[in-house]
C-alpha cells in the first residue's frame, strides 16, 4: 500500500473513530439510568465479544493470537476498554460532567509522551502547539456551566492515564494481526474480571427500559465494536502521536450529537471551547515549521 493509500485509509478510520467514540456521551447518559458501572461495563463486554466473533466469522478474519500477545492484549483491553469504562462510569457517579471530560481528554497527552518515549516517534513543536491548543478548547468545553466536583478526580487520572498507554502499546499487536481481533482478545477478557458483578446484572437486566437497552446498544455496538475497531486501525496505519490528536475531535461531536438527541443546545462557552478544539486539532495536523 503507497504512503498516500495508507495516510487516506488513516483519515477515513479516525473519521469513522470519532463519529463512533463521541456516541458514548448520549450512550453513557441512557444507559446509566438503569444499570450501575460494574454491570454495565460486563453487559458490554459480553455484547461486544458477542458481535466482533460474529463480525471475524462472516468476514473470515482469523482470531488466533499467540499466548504472550493474549496475554497483553488482555492487560491493554483493562488499561483501554474494560477497565477504563468502569473508573470512568465510577467517577461519573460522584464527579460533574465537566470536570470528568476534561480530565479524561488529557489521555492524548500521555499517548503523545509515551509514543515518543516508547515508539521513539518524532512529535514536532507544531503537534505539541496543536495539542496544548485542543487541552484549552477542552478546558473551557468542561467548565461552561458545570458544577465543580473533584471528588471522582483520582479515578479519572487513572483512567486517562490508562487509555494514554492502550494506544501506545496497542501498534505492536496490530501490526501483527488484524485490528477486530486484537480488539476481540482486548475485550472478552473484560467479560471475565467483571463477572463479580453478575447477580446485580442479572437484577438490573429484569428492570431495566427500552432506552437503558439502547444506551447499552449503542455503547457496544457503535462505541465499543465500531470505535475501538476503528480506532485499532488507525493506529495500525498511522503515527500513535498523530492519530491520538483527533481524539480532541470527541466532545465537540458529542456536543452535537447531545443537541440533536435530547435538545440541549451549547452554552455561549461551548460554541468557544469547539472552535478553540477543532483550531487546535487543524495546528497538530498541519504541515510546515516548527519540525513539521
Amino acid at each position: 500500500m503507497s504512503k498516500t493509500g495508507r495516510a487516506s485509509r488513516g483519515i477515513f478510520a479516525l473519521t469513522a473513530t470519532v463519529l463512533c467514540f463521541a456516541a458514548a456521551y448520549p450512550g453513557i447518559i441512557a444507559a446509566q439510568a438503569n444499570f450501575s458501572p460494574a454491570p454495565l461495563v460486563l453487559l458490554r463486554a459480553l455484547i461486544v465479544t458477542l458481535a466482533l466473533i460474529g463480525l471475524a466469522i462472516a468476514m473470515q478474519i482469523s482470531m488466533r493470537i499467540s499466548w504472550r500477545d493474549l496475554a497483553v492484549a488482555s492487560v491493554l483491553g483493562q488499561l483501554g476498554i474494560s477497565g477504563f469504562q468502569w473508573l470512568l462510569y465510577e467517577a461519573q457517579q460522584v464527579s460533574s460532567a465537566g470536570t470528568a471530560s476534561t480530565i479524561v481528554n488529557m489521555a492524548p497527552v500521555i499517548t503523545l509522551i509515551a509514543s515518543a518515549l516508547i515508539l521513539k516517534e518524532q512529535v514536532s513543536a507544531k503537534r505539541w502547539l496543536g495539542v496544548l491548543i485542543a487541552v484549552i478548547g477542552v478546558v473551557v468545553l468542561g467548565g461552561s456551566g458545570a458544577t465543580t466536583d473533584f471528588s471522582g478526580v483520582p479515578l479519572l487520572i487513572v483512567a486517562a492515564v490508562g487509555l494514554g498507554l492502550y494506544s501506545v502499546f496497542l501498534k505492536p499487536l496490530v501490526l501483527k494481526y488484524h485490528p477486530l481481533s486484537v480488539t476481540l482478545h482486548a475485550t472478552w477478557p473484560g467479560a471475565l474480571v467483571f463477572a463479580w458483578s453478575g447477580p446485580v446484572l442479572i437484577s438490573e437486566i429484569k428492570s431495566a427500559q427500552l432506552t437503558a437497552w439502547l444506551g447499552v446498544m449503542v455503547l457496544a455496538l457503535v462505541v465499543s465494536a465500531g470505535g475501538y475497531v476503528a480506532w485499532a486501525r488507525a493506529v495500525q496505519l498511522l503515527e500513535v502521536s498523530k492519530a491520538a490528536i483527533v481524539y480532541y475531535l470527541v466532545p465537540p461531536v458529542a456536543v452535537l450529537y447531545t443537541f440533536i438527541l435530547f435538545g440541549q443546545r451549547p452554552l455561549p462557552l461551548e460554541y468557544l471551547g469547539i472552535v478553540i478544539v477543532i483550531f487546535g486539532v487543524a495546528v497538530a495536523m498541519s504541515k510546515g515549521k516548527l519540525n513539521d
